[in-house]
């Protein structure tokens, strides 16, 4: 009888920072699961991929990523999730392999989907709580493998309000809706103490960060924003912050 091993999940991800911090996070999760993470393209148990929408060119790579992932070793399990699968699920439904089509909102739930299916298909046999490692001391790339850049991106808010005429991103993302400044602020301690020195702060709308929720101004009534920087700012390690982007039009005076 072959050795068991832990099932490979490998992962990918198209577009934006905001797509690229979901995996980070999916990838934790795995991890932390008893995963075993390989480069997305290696023989794999299970592939996920987080398409991108922007243009037609990225809804063709997304397709293109998707049918590169069906070809990877041993018949995997594909999981397609991210905005050109909420845009068109039933056409990335249709794209032969792949075996469920995640939407945006599902997305903290990747690694137990992953699981689900792995176990329903058959393939997963073993209690992964016997086999999780313990938890690394810092954080992981896509690949499984420990990050060594001393950049992390931190995704501080999703959607937007806007609703554009040349914009599908309210309709692939949803309405505004912030993180909570102490959600933030503990996880920029977290990726301070794994070593990172400089953080880019993303989301689809950035400069709109609170305004769906109204978060409390201070006595001086800064913008919420605002009020972020300056505590992230004083996070000891923390030697530089980005934001992203950001509209002018949502930059205030204070």
């Amino acid at each position: 009888m072959s050795e068991l091993r832990r099932p490979r999940v490998s992962l990918t991800s198209l577009g934006c920072k905001v797509n690229q911090y979901e995996m980070r996070v999916t990838t934790q999760d795995l991890r932390e699961r008893g995963f075993e993470l390989v480069p997305f393209g290696a023989p794999a148990d299970a592939c996920v991929v987080n398409t991108c929408s922007v243009t037609h060119e990225a809804d063709a790579k997304s397709r293109a990523t998707l049918r590169r992932a069906v070809r990877c070793g041993d018949d995997p399990v594909v999981v397609a999730t991210g905005c050109y699968a909420e845009m068109a699920p039933t056409a990335v439904g249709a794209v032969d392999g792949v075996t469920v089509v995640v939407p945006n909102r599902e997305k903290p739930r990747l690694a137990e989907v992953v699981e689900d299916l792995l176990r329903r298909s058959g393939r997963l046999l073993l209690d992964l709580e016997e086999l999780a490692p313990t938890a690394p001391e810092g954080l992981l790339g896509l690949d499984g493998g420990p990050l060594t850049r001393t950049r992390a991106v931190l995704k501080i808010q999703d959607g937007c309000n806007h609703f554009c005429s040349f914009c599908i991103i309210p309709f692939a993302r949803g309405r505004l809706t912030s993180r909570p400044e102490d959600s933030v602020v503990a996880e920029a301690h977290r990726l301070a103490e794994a070593g990172y020195r400089e953080l880019v702060l993303t989301g689809i709308c950035i400069g709109d960060y609170g305004d769906e929720r109204g978060f409390p101004r201070g006595d001086d009534g800064r913008d919420p924003l605002a009020r972020l920087l300056d505590t992230l700012s004083g996070i000891p390690g923390i030697a530089r912050l980005r934001i992203s982007s950001i509209d002018p039009a949502d930059v205030s005076d204070i």
